[in-house]
């Protein structure tokens, strides 16, 4: 069995990395990683060791046993307390409103064995929409394409030629579950342990459908529609469930998760209150005169008061013109205008001419004294 890479440097960050920096560092390697991407060999391998230490570095407590205790401080199959000491060994009976007495001797006082046919549910996708800032503001339904597992329409996901071809497993007896048992110290318990021959399915199938070989899914070039809601932000992602791939043994869809990304206009940038912020340039004319003036800015038109003396990279606020503030709300951010004064480089000599007689009759110097 190969070695188990530590998980920090699985995930390329220190082991003083933040929960943020962790999340991002998995979320570049995932999509890097991700199976329907990626070209690499070994990608699917890649794309769970990533996924495994996520799971252990994104959660607290994991965390902490991990560095205690390396990766038997987190994989119960490593022997000892899985880290959890014995009060875990004891919860994980209760963990789904089991009896933790019955899984021990339920066997051994005619109580018999659970029933646990294993149904798993389908792999989960990670994709990235691109939204345009127009997008990012009014929300939008973006369709993709991506090759699916669905169900097998020959065998309608049994796996099996026909139901004949399904036997009960005789190592399990068909309830997905053999006996087990483990020492803790002086003490041994009668635990149950997934079937390895059946998968935990409590099934064999003798005959295997020869479209899906057994598996009770195929891949299929499906679209899906993904609907992003107004009040995102650049980065965030977004859960849709039970639309992905198809599950096993009756297992559900997975889940698609949908990062955002934004085209952003030149000179545009989102802040961290859903405001924007843009470069707006100003007429030289309209700071003398002051003005009143239409734009347009992702598909509306803004009228905007220039105010008499305005300076550079001042601010004029365009209330209601920034991101909304959640997919629920009808309150929107505001707009930022930075003023940039624009002079032009040519005139026309009749321009030329009322500029002079304007200079030349102004009183007004600006004050360069250095003190």
């Amino acid at each position: 069995m190969n070695k188990k890479r530590d998980y920090y440097e699985v995930l390329g960050v220190s082991k003083t990395a933040t929960a943020d920096e962790i999340k991002k560092a998995y979320r570049l390697l995932a999509k890097k990683y991700h199976p329907d991407v990626s070209k690499e060999s070994n990608a699917e391998e890649k794309f769970k060791e990533v996924g495994e230490a996520y799971e252990v570095l994104s959660d607290s407590d994991k965390r902490s046993r991990y560095d205690q205790f390396g990766h038997a401080g987190v994989d119960p199959s490593a022997g000892g307390f899985g880290g959890g000491g014995f009060g875990d060994f004891f919860n994980q009976g209760a963990g789904n409103g089991g009896d933790f007495f019955s899984d021990i001797f339920g066997s051994m006082f005619g109580g018999g064995q659970r029933s646990s046919r294993k149904s798993n549910s389908g792999k989960d996708i990670l994709i990235e929409v691109t939204l345009s800032l127009k997008e990012l503001i009014n929300g939008v339904t973006k369709t993709f394409e991506s090759k699916l597992d669905v169900e097998c329409g020959d065998c309608h996901g049994i796996g099996a030629s026909s139901k004949s071809d399904i036997k009960t497993c005789h190592a399990c007896n068909g309830v997905g579950q053999v006996t087990g048992f483990k020492q803790m110290g002086p003490m041994r318990f009668q635990t149950q342990q997934p079937c390895q021959t059946c998968n935990a399915t409590g099934k064999i199938i003798t005959n295997a459908c020869k479209k899906c070989k057994g598996i009770g899914h195929v891949k299929s070039k499906t679209k899906i529609d993904i609907p992003i809601p107004k009040g995102m932000m650049p980065g965030q992602q977004i859960q849709f469930s039970n639309i992905g791939n198809a599950g096993i043994n009756g297992g559900s869809k997975g889940h698609i998760f949908a990062d955002i990304d934004v085209n952003m206009p030149k000179d545009v940038e989102i802040l961290r209150n859903y405001d924007l912020k843009m470069r707006y340039n100003v007429n030289y004319l309209d700071v003398i005169f002051g003005a009143k003036r239409t734009f347009s800015f992702v598909g509306e038109n803004i009228e905007v008061e220039i105010p008499k003396g305005i300076k550079n990279d001042q601010i004029i606020k365009v209330k209601n013109k920034g991101l909304y503030k959640s997919s629920h709300s009808s309150i929107r951010a505001d707009l930022n205008l930075i003023v940039n004064i624009v002079v032009p480089n040519n005139i026309s000599n009749s321009e030329k001419e009322l500029l002079k007689e304007i200079k030349e009759k102004s009183s007004f110097e600006p004050n360069n004294n250095v003190f």
